[in-house]
C-alpha cells in the first residue's frame, strides 16, 4: 500500500506588515497554482528505500527524526518537483509533502500545521500551509510582536521559529481565470543568508507605506476575490509592486525583469507583479486566449534583452494537497 502526496505551487504576493507597531508582524497573500506540483509516494514496511535526490536527503532525515518515523522501515521517493528559489514555494511544499507521507506511511495522520512544525515552516509567511491545506487564495494574520511575543525581531520563515499563522480568509478564484508565469535565467531569488540580511534591512517599514499595502489587500485584492472582479483584483495585484516590501524585492531585479509585469499589463493582463524575491514574474489573465498574448509579449520582452526565459499557463490550485492511498 501507498501514499501518494501531490501539492500545488503558490504565488506570494506580498507581505503585509513590517512595522510591528501594532503588534503583529508579517502577514501575507498568495494563492495556490494547478502547476508546477510536487509529488511524493511513501509505503510503510518497506525496506528503507530513499528515491530523492542528495540535495533533499538532510530534509527528508530532519523530518523522519522531528516526526519520530523509523526510516529503515519507509520506502519514499520524490517523484515530481520544480525548482527552488524562483519564487514558487518548492522548499515548503516539498516539507509538507515529505512530512506528510512519511507520517502516513508509519500510520500517523498529522495536520499540515503539525508537519510545518516540524519542517521549520511557516515561521514568517504562512501562505504555503494554508493552499497545502486548502488551495484558493489566501491571507494569513502574521505573528505577534515584541518582547516574549512569537516573534521579536524580523525574520523569514528559513530562520523563524514561529507558529504557522492564522488564516483570516480563503477565496476561490474561477477556473476559467489564468495565471501566466514567466522565469527568468537570471540569478536566484534571495534565500539563506542574504535573505535574512534583506529581512533585517526592511524592518521598521514605515507605517504610511504599510498601510496603503493593507489598504490594497483589504479594499481592493480580498474583495476582488471575493466578488470574481478580475479587473479590480489585478489592479490590486499591480498597485502592490510598488509599496511595502514587495518594493525592496522588485528592486534587486534586474530591469528587463522588473518591467516583465508592465509589458503583460498592456498585453492584456488584469494585473501583475513579482513572486516572493523572484525571479519569476506572474500575470492574471481572464482566458486562455489573453494568456496566450501575455505569455508571447513577456517572451517577446526578454528576447530584445537578452534573457531566455521559462513560461507557462497555469490555473488556480482551489483543492490544496490531494492525499492518496493507493
Amino acid at each position: 500500500m501507498y501514499w501518494k502526496i501531490s501539492a500545488p505551487s503558490r504565488l506570494h504576493f506580498g507581505l503585509l506588515d513590517l512595522t510591528g507597531d501594532q503588534g503583529r508582524i508579517d502577514g501575507g497573500t498568495g494563492v495556490a497554482l494547478a502547476h508546477p506540483r510536487v509529488t511524493v509516494r511513501a509505503r510503510g514496511e518497506g525496506d528503507g528505500r530513499i528515491d530523492v535526490p542528495e540535495s533533499v536527503l538532510p530534509l527528508v532525515r530532519g523530518l523522519a527524526d522531528r516526526l519520530n518515523v523509523d526510516l529503515a522501515g519507509i520506502d519514499l521517493e520524490l517523484v515530481q518537483r520544480f525548482p527552488a528559489h524562483v519564487g514558487l514555494g518548492s522548499h515548503t511544499q516539498m516539507a509538507l509533502c515529505i512530512g506528510a507521507a512519511l507520517s502516513r506511511a508509519a500510520g500517523h495522520e498529522l495536520s499540515a500545521r503539525e508537519i510545518a512544525r516540524a519542517g521549520k515552516r511557516g515561521g514568517t509567511s504562512g501562505i504555503g500551509v494554508n493552499i497545502f491545506s486548502r488551495g484558493g487564495l489566501v491571507v494569513d494574520g502574521g505573528h505577534s510582536f515584541g518582547p516574549g511575543q512569537e516573534k521579536e525581531v524580523c525574520l523569514p520563515s528559513s530562520a523563524s521559529n514561529a507558529n504557522v499563522p492564522p488564516l483570516l480568509a480563503r477565496y476561490e478564484l474561477p477556473r476559467s481565470w489564468r495565471f501566466v508565469l514567466v522565469t527568468p535565467n537570471t540569478e536566484q531569488g534571495a534565500h539563506g543568508q542574504q535573505e535574512v540580511d534583506l529581512f533585517g534591512e526592511a524592518f521598521s517599514r514605515d507605517p504610511v507605506d504599510t498601510g496603503a499595502v493593507c489598504r490594497w489587500a483589504l479594499m481592493g485584492l480580498m474583495p476582488g476575490a471575493a466578488a470574481g472582479d478580475i479587473a479590480l483584483l489585478g489592479r490590486s495585484l499591480s498597485a502592490m509592486q510598488s509599496v511595502g516590501f514587495k518594493r525592496r524585492e522588485l528592486s534587486l531585479q534586474p530591469e528587463p525583469v522588473k518591467r516583465l509585469g508592465d509589458v503583460m499589463v498592456e498585453a492584456g493582463a488584469a494585473g501583475a507583479g513579482l513572486t516572493s524575491f523572484g525571479p519569476t514574474v506572474y500575470a492574471l489573465v481572464e482566458n486562455e486566449e489573453r494568456a496566450r498574448t501575455a505569455l508571447e509579449a513577456a517572451f517577446d520582452s526578454l528576447d530584445q534583452a537578452g534573457i531566455d526565459a521559462d513560461g507557462w499557463i497555469t490555473t488556480v490550485d482551489n483543492r490544496g494537497a490531494v492525499i492518496e492511498r493507493l
